[in-house]
């Protein structure tokens, strides 16, 4: 994660298992599931969203 706070990347790992038993209750499919969790955290990590996240959330 090149330029992002780690910090992402902890709560992703905080919370990884729980979104993907989630998404396994929608999909059915726990490989796929495990796809989406990962796809979302990747847009999310990516996103310019995450820039506007954090300013509203750390001051």
């Amino acid at each position: 994660m090149v330029g992002r706070d780690t910090g992402y990347l902890d709560i992703f790992v905080a919370h990884r298992q729980k979104l993907t038993d989630y998404a396994n209750g929608i999909v059915k499919d726990a490989a796929r599931a495990e796809d989406l969790v990962q796809e979302a955290f990747l847009r999310f990590n990516t996103a310019d969203v995450v820039d506007e996240f954090q300013d509203k959330t750390i001051r």
